[in-house]
């Protein structure tokens, strides 16, 4: 019997694979097509789109023109001069052109005869007396006041605003005797008459720049006066403006045209590049030169279109891809789950080499710890038999030599050393014994000040040392233990200062993030009250990465200079000890350590 043959079966998968070929290949020749008549079919009903909003240009200056025409053949003559103009057609000019900012009548001679205009805060109109610098900024200014013809300046910017002056000249048998002038806001006749050519949702807009490709009409006025690259560029430095060059370059050098391009919309605040569709014209309407250009989302605009054709597209790429992943799917299959089972093993053997290493490293370091206890309690216990007799000595020698002032003084001094030597490794085998120290409820505060006694003569004169009592209360526990926590606190606060700097102890009620974070941490009723003793400084601070680390034993970042790495390992077990919440904040301008305290209840 002959093995059975797969020949059929390679047969179907080659052809199943050259048809999909060519789909894709024939969807991509449809896709290029129709986005080729997309996009001429764009452009034309754009350039359709802003030869209309270039109409309404030229029929709003027609207008204003118009109704400049029915003041002036209104107005009275005498001394051979225009002296004042009918003040119903002058209401009904600002109601008619809205965007026309004022009305001036003028003499040949440039003098104020008449003004009128509406305050920004006044809704009636009103007279005007002086004449504005203002409208001088247009550099036809002078060449037209003497003109007989009716026409407008060149665009001027004004205030951060774009602006036209048109000149309508009163003329009385061939003799020119004034001029009626008005500053026509060009923005406000953007927003009021140019209408968006885009609807259902789509981004674009119509947009008017002047000869210098600076920006005098745009839907977002903080781009008026802006040229379209350079002046760009110093505000959004990180864009790209490849394309809009180009486009900048292709309407300087021609009358009118279409053009496709990647660029941003303006008008939003996010500036995500886009594909836009641009036709634009040069104009000239009086003595202005201007070059209207409107935009729309070419993507958008097309997108239903194209997205069909991507999808069609995709899901031939798709099919594709599925043939050449099965036929090798099943062979890498068995290879990569061998590799993953291996992959496995190894994980699982290194997460109990790495166990077994924290393990080992926790004995160790109990074992440290549990030296040190002993070694420490040996040592202060020697210490102790030296002490003993010494105090008892001393306290012999005060006694027979009362009578030596200067003697007695500096056996006192002697004693209180020895003293303070015999508390301190009081402290040290407290700490050591396993059981608690006594406690009693007693107020925080002398505590606090009793522990700032000792310590002050231990903190260089360089440091300041700042005091700040806001509350107090009783709370329950023993003495030496907030004061070791104090006494290691502010050694490792003045330690840190290289130069001058200011350490400040201060106690203030806790606020509620407080205590709820104590409350976290403990069984306390929620009526509990709660008092924060804080141990500030200027210093340079603690760095992040080892802020985590800073309460951990033998951790120290001072081994050069004798640092043990236990002086904040005892105070978090000080404070774990007596249920205490101990808070750090550090930064670059100082460290603030918070110990949260329950304070007894009021008696």
């Amino acid at each position: 019997m002959k093995q059975p043959s797969n020949k059929w079966l390679h047969v179907g998968i080659w052809l199943l694979a050259l048809g999909i070929v060519f789909g894709i290949g024939y969807t991509l020749y449809n896709y290029q097509k129709t986005e080729d008549n997309a996009l001429a079919f764009g452009k034309s009903q754009l350039a359709v789109i802003n030869e209309a909003a270039i109409n309404t240009l030229e029929l709003e200056i027609d207008a204003c023109s118009l109704s400049l025409e029915s003041i002036a053949s209104e107005i009275d003559e005498e001394n051979d001069g225009p002296s004042k103009a009918n003040q119903t057609l002058v209401e009904n000019f600002f109601t008619n052109i809205p965007y026309g900012k004022a009305l001036y009548l003028l003499s040949n001679k440039n003098e104020l005869i008449q003004g009128w205009g509406y305050e920004d805060s006044a809704s009636r109109l009103t007279t005007r007396t002086t004449l504005p610098e203002s409208l001088m900024l247009d550099k036809d200014y002078e060449t037209l006041l003497q003109s007989a013809v009716p026409t407008n300046g060149s665009s001027y910017y004004y205030q951060q605003r774009s602006y036209l002056n048109y000149y309508y000249p009163i003329v009385d048998q061939g003799k020119h005797l004034g001029v009626l002038v008005v500053p026509l806001d060009l923005q406000e006749l953007y927003q009021a008459k140019i209408v968006l050519p885009t609807n259902h949702g789509l981004n674009g807009y119509t947009m008017v720049k002047n000869a210098d490709m600076r920006i005098i009409m745009h839907p977002n006025e903080e781009q008026l006066g802006l040229t379209i690259v350079e002046d760009r560029k110093k505000l959004y430095p990180d864009l790209d403006y490849s394309d809009l060059e180009r486009l900048e370059k292709a309407q300087r050098t021609q009358k009118a045209g279409t053009m496709d391009y990647t660029s941003y919309w303006w008008d939003q605040e996010n500036h995500s590049k886009v594909q836009k569709l641009a036709a634009y014209q040069w104009v000239e309407i009086g003595h202005a030169r201007w070059i209207v250009a409107s935009n729309l989302d070419y993507g958008q605009r097309n997108q239903p279109v194209l997205q069909k054709l991507q999808f069609t597209l995709g899901l031939l790429v798709f099919l594709l891809a599925v043939i050449i992943l099965f036929t090798f799917g099943f062979r890498n299959y068995f290879r990569k789950n061998q590799y993953y089972q291996e992959t496995l093993r190894l994980k699982e053997r290194q997460e109990l080499i790495e166990e077994r290493h924290a393990l080992e490293k926790s004995f160790l370091q109990e074992s440290k710890l549990e030296t040190i206890g002993l070694l420490t309690t040996s040592i202060v216990h020697d210490m102790n038999n030296f002490l003993t007799p010494m105090l008892g000595n001393i306290e012999l020698l005060l006694e027979e030599h009362q009578e030596e002032p200067l003697l007695h003084e500096d056996l006192q001094e002697i004693y209180r050393a020895a003293e303070k030597g015999r508390q301190l490794s009081q402290n040290v085998l407290r700490f050591s014994r396993s059981h608690q120290s006594e406690s009693t409820t007693q107020e925080i505060v002398p505590v606090v000040q009793d522990a700032l006694t000792v310590i002050r003569p231990l903190i260089p004169k360089r440091i300041t040392l700042a005091i700040d009592f806001q509350a107090d209360a009783k709370a329950t526990f023993a003495t030496d233990d907030l004061q070791t926590i104090l006494f290691n606190l502010m050694t490792n606060s003045y330690q840190a200062f290289e130069k001058n700097g200011q350490i400040t102890i201060s106690t203030v009620w806790a606020n509620s993030v407080q205590a709820k974070n104590y409350q976290e941490q403990s069984s306390i009723p929620g009526e509990q009250r709660f008092l924060v003793v804080k141990i500030a400084d200027n210093g340079p601070g603690i760095p992040k990465e080892i802020a985590s680390q800073i309460f951990t034993p033998f951790f120290t970042t001072k081994s050069d200079n004798g640092g043990t790495g236990l002086g904040l390992f005892i105070v978090s077990s000080i404070a774990k000890r007596n249920d205490w919440l101990i808070e750090l904040d550090s930064s670059e301008t100082g460290t603030e350590f918070r110990i949260v305290m329950a304070v007894a209840p009021a008696e």
